[in-house]
């Protein structure tokens, strides 16, 4: 949260509304829809050149909000991968400065070492990479729960009737 608000102020975001997003998609999807259904005529057929241009227009706020929320994403996610790197700096100089400190192997093992340490690492990627599908997990849940209450319904049809 600290990097999306830095982010917004840096690059000088105002907070839009989601409604104004569906409105700008809104009267896009309109638009389609009915070049979809009256591109038929004879006379709309040299009109391509209007019709993308409305497109566009409309789309612009859209697209304004898109790529201003791609800076901010984009920006958080530097800011992640940043940090990520600082703690795999500060474990390498650490087993560094104990190695100085401790040279000999029977004392200090550095292979033992590493692969602590790469576990350690790796265990908390897979754990953050794991919970961007919690919201994934909580809607397959709820839809495995409606596709078995349908399965254990008993049918209406009596399948052993001769007709």
């Amino acid at each position: 949260m600290y990097f999306e608000g830095a982010a917004k102020d840096d690059i000088g975001v105002e907070d839009t509304t989601e409604n104004e997003k569906r409105q700008h998609q809104k009267k896009a999807e309109l638009l389609v829809a009915d070049v979809v259904s009256n591109y038929k005529s004879v006379a709309s057929f040299g009109h391509d050149h209007l019709i993308v241009e409305e497109f566009e227009e409309l789309m612009q706020g859209k697209m304004a909000l898109d790529v201003k929320n791609g800076k901010i994403f984009g920006l958080s996610w530097g800011a992640s991968q940043a940090a990520t790197n600082l703690a795999f700096g500060s474990l390498y100089l650490a087993s560094g400065e104990l190695y100085y400190a401790y040279p000999t192997e029977d004392v200090m093992q550095v292979d033992k070492l590493y692969i602590a340490m790469f576990c350690l690492l790796f265990g908390a990627f897979t754990a953050g990479q794991a919970m961007q599908f919690g919201p994934d997990i909580v809607k397959a849940k709820a839809a495995a729960l409606k596709i078995y209450s349908i399965i254990d319904r008993p049918s209406k049809i009596d399948v052993m009737a001769p007709e």
